[in-house]
C-alpha cells in the first residue's frame, strides 16, 4: 500500500474557486423581459383604491422572481409623480395596491431595479376613471447592460484570475516534468 500525498495543486484550487465565486458578474436581464398588467377593477375610479398585478416571465416563459419593480403614474405625462411598489406573491406575480386621487389619462412608467447596475423600463398608458384599460396591459422590459460597475471586479478577471490560471499551469507543467525525468 503506498502512503497517502496530499494533492499539491488544492490550495490553488481552492483560491481560483474562491476567486470565482467571489467575484462573479450578477447575471441580469441580458435578455427581454415580458409583463402583463392586470387592473382590478380594469377602470378604476378617481379616489379609489385598486390593485395591479403584474405577471413577469421570460422568453421560455420561465416566471422571473425577486424582481424589484415600481410602477409609477404620471398624469399626462407632467406633473406629480405616485409611486407604488409591487410585492411578490407567487413566483413571477406581483401585486400592488394604490389610488389615484384625478381622473384622467395617466403615463405609467414601469421600471425594474432589481439590480443595481441596471434597470429596465418601459412606459405605458393607464386610465383613471374614463377610458378603458385593455385587461391585460402587455408589454416588454428590454434588456439591459449587465457590466459590472466596480473597478475591482475587472482588474481581478482581467489580471488575478489569468495569473492564477497561469501558475496552476506552470506547477502543472513542472509537476509532470520531473515525473517524466524521475521514471527516466
Amino acid at each position: 500500500m503506498t502512503p497517502f500525498k496530499p494533492n499539491p495543486f488544492a490550495p490553488l484550487v481552492s483560491i481560483f474557486c474562491f476567486l470565482l465565486l467571489s467575484f462573479s458578474p450578477a447575471y441580469a436581464h441580458a435578455t427581454i423581459v415580458l409583463g402583463k398588467l392586470y387592473s382590478e377593477p380594469a377602470t378604476p375610479k378617481a379616489g379609489e383604491p385598486f390593485t395591479l398585478t403584474l405577471e413577469v416571465v421570460d422568453p421560455s416563459q420561465l416566471p422571473i422572481e425577486d424582481a424589484v419593480v415600481l410602477a409609477n403614474f404620471q398624469k399626462n405625462g407632467r406633473g406629480d409623480i405616485l409611486e407604488t411598489s409591487f410585492t411578490e406573491t407567487k413566483p413571477g406575480i406581483y401585486v400592488a395596491n394604490t389610488s389615484i386621487p384625478d381622473a384622467g389619462e395617466y403615463t405609467l412608467f414601469m421600471r425594474d431595479q432589481t439590480f443595481r447596475q441596471e434597470e429596465a423600463k418601459a412606459t405605458l398608458s393607464f386610465f383613471i376613471g374614463e377610458g378603458s384599460n385593455d385587461n391585460p396591459i402587455a408589454f416588454v422590459f428590454p434588456p439591459t447592460a449587465t457590466g459590472s460597475s466596480n473597478l475591482l471586479t475587472w482588474l481581478i478577471w482581467l489580471i488575478a484570475v489569468p495569473v492564477v490560471a497561469g501558475i496552476v499551469v506552470t506547477v502543472i507543467v513542472l509537476m509532470n516534468s520531473r515525473k517524466t525525468a524521475e521514471d527516466a
